[in-house]
């Protein structure tokens, strides 16, 4: 199949071109189809499925009689594509009015595929370690900060690494939300460093949702008759929120503390290969538990043989074809 992607910026420290766009065309060029790279629309063959990149969807002419896709649509667009690519099933169910087929291609980074799972030994200093976009970090507030910053006030050798793509904007809102930032070792992401940064780590941390219990008129509308309590969760998050920061983990051999996020349940529903936070308590409970070696170790190794049973980019790639296919059947 010849497949165009239309992607006019491909900067390799932007995760959705980096996965989405070179990685799943290595992917798609293996299995043997025909890829090409273009600017714009006008250079892309006329026989050619084309997929429109993040930043490049508003480039597509609707009366276009190819099969079309975009990566990463947002909810509320207007636009309309004969399919839509996606990276979790919270992220599927906000587009799928968006087009004929949504597929979910999995954030599996090409760049850690393959490396030796990280040996975890006795150590003077825990090390946790963030990777990832600088607006997840407010989450943190929510029972994190208080047990970190409990954990260092105790004496405890602890320090967050946190690698993001703006190590300045990280710094601010992590003194925003109160954490103690002088153990923490702030760094930009670079293609370069980024998996010796984040090999340093001890365990992993996924902050995704944001609590809204705070605000009162949420907090106090329970009804028992209803079905809602005052012990209710009360959350909110991301239309695209996804499991992708917690695959570069897996890949290396590093236990992960996650929230309740949807997506990440498949791998993290028992706490075999990590652990759940939701509240201070548990996050001190689930830190404690992976200062030993040895558990970390165990929780790794569950967590990769789980990863590598559950994702792969390549059946991903498979399942995308395998509709495109059904689309210009239903189109002929």
């Amino acid at each position: 199949m010849k497949i165009d992607f239309i992607c006019r910026s491909r900067d390799p420290s932007v995760g959705t071109y980096r996965i989405l766009v070179h990685d799943l065309a290595c992917v798609l060029n293996n299995q043997g189809h025909d890829i090409q790279f273009h600017n714009s629309r006008e250079t892309t063959r006329k026989d050619a499925v084309l997929i429109y990149s993040k930043g490049d969807v508003s480039l597509h002419v609707p009366a276009d009689s190819r099969v079309c896709g975009a990566i990463s649509l947002s909810g509320d667009s207007k636009q309309r594509f004969d399919f839509s690519i996606v990276n979790s099933i919270e992220e599927k169910k906000s587009v799928e009015h968006l087009g004929q087929a949504t597929v979910i291609i999995n954030l599996v980074e090409q760049m850690y595929q393959g490396s030796p799972l990280k040996k975890h030994k006795e150590s003077d200093r825990f090390v946790i370690g963030y990777h990832g976009s600088y607006t997840h970090l407010s989450k943190l507030k929510e029972g994190f900060v208080e047990a970190f910053n409990y954990l260092v006030s105790s004496g405890v050798n602890l320090k967050l690494n946190c690698l993001s793509n703006d190590s300045a904007m990280s710094r601010s809102i992590l003194e925003d939300i109160k954490l103690n930032t002088s153990v923490v070792a702030f760094e930009d992401w670079t293609y370069a460093t980024a998996k010796d940064f984040i090999l340093q780590s001890d365990v992993g941390i996924l902050p995704n949702l944001t609590s809204i219990r705070e605000d009162l008129s949420v907090l106090n509308d329970y009804n028992n008759k209803l079905g809602t309590y005052n012990t209710d969760y009360i959350f909110r998050f991301k239309n695209k929120s996804n499991p992708g920061r917690a695959f570069v983990f897996n890949q290396l051999g590093i236990p992960v503390i996650t929230d309740l996020t949807p997506s990440m349940m498949p791998m993290y529903y028992d706490e075999m290969c990590g652990a759940v936070a939701t509240n201070s308590h548990t996050w001190l409970k689930a830190i404690h538990r992976f200062m030993n070696p040895e558990e970390r170790n165990n929780a790794a190794l569950i967590a990769h043989s789980r990863f590598n049973s559950l994702y792969s980019m390549e059946r991903d790639a498979i399942i995308l074809i395998n509709a495109i296919e059904n689309i210009k059947i239903r189109k002929n």
